[in-house]
C-alpha cells in the first residue's frame, strides 16, 4: 500500500522491495476492501474505455468501407456515363435534321431513363444538342448552320414561307415545324401571317 507516493514498510522491507511485497500479498492490506473496490472499478472503466474504442474502431472502418464503395460507385457512373454520352451524341452528330426521338434512343441503347435523361441535361449544359420540342433534340452544329442558311435567306428575300423552309432543310414536316419554331423561340423569327421574317438585325 502507499501514502504520500511512497510504499508502506511492510516486513521490515521499504522502498521498491516493499511495493513488490504488497503487490504480492495485497490481501494483507489494511484498506484491503476499499483497494479491491478501487481495482474492480479501474478494471469496469478500462474494460469500458476498451469496448468504446472497438465500437468507434469498427464504425471507422464501416464508414471507410462504405466511403471506399460510394468512390467505386462514383467512379463505375462516370465511366457509363462517359460511355453513354459519347453514344448519344455521336447518333445526334450522324442523324443531322433528321434525329430520332430521344425515347427511341433510350430503348435502342437499352439504357434508364433516368441516367440517360441526366446524361441528356449534361449534353445541353454543354450546348452539344439543342432542343426544340416534342421529345425532339438536334446537333447543336446542324442547328448553327441552319440557322447561318436562314438568316442569309432572309436578309436576302425578307420573308420565307412553311413550304420554303421545308425545302431549305430537305427534311418531313415531322421535323420541320419543330425547327421553325424553335427559331421563333430563340427570336431570331417571327411569324407573320404564313411566312417568317426576322426579328432582329443579324
Amino acid at each position: 500500500m502507499i501514502q504520500a507516493g511512497t510504499p508502506c514498510p511492510i516486513d521490515g522491507k521499504i522502498g521498491k522491495e516493499a511495493k513488490k511485497l504488497w503487490s504480492k500479498y495485497d490481501h494483507e492490506r489494511p484498506d484491503y476492501k476499499t483497494y479491491v473496490k478501487r481495482m474492480d472499478e479501474r478494471e469496469k472503466k478500462e474494460k469500458e474505455i476498451a469496448k468504446k474504442k472497438a465500437l468507434e474502431e469498427k464504425k471507422r472502418l464501416k464508414e471507410e468501407a462504405k466511403m471506399t464503395k460510394e468512390l467505386e460507385k462514383i467512379e463505375l457512373d462516370t465511366t457509363f456515363d462517359k460511355k453513354v454520352k459519347e453514344k448519344i451524341k455521336k447518333i445526334y452528330q450522324s442523324s443531322g435534321l433528321t434525329p430520332p426521338f430521344f425515347r427511341t434512343i433510350c430503348q435502342d441503347l437499352d439504357l434508364d431513363k433516368k441516367n440517360a435523361v441526366d446524361v441528356l441535361h449534361m449534353l445541353i449544359d454543354e450546348k452539344s444538342i439543342i432542343k426544340t420540342k416534342d421529345d425532339l433534340y438536334f446537333d447543336a452544329r446542324e442547328i448553327d448552320k441552319l440557322e447561318q442558311k436562314l438568316t442569309g435567306f432572309l436578309k436576302e428575300k425578307e420573308s420565307i414561307t412553311t413550304p420554303e423552309f421545308k425545302d431549305m432543310t430537305g427534311v418531313s414536316r415531322k421535323f420541320v415545324i419543330p425547327l421553325i419554331e424553335y427559331f421563333d423561340s430563340i427570336s431570331l423569327t417571327i411569324r407573320v401571317g404564313d411566312t417568317r421574317q426576322l426579328r432582329r438585325k443579324s
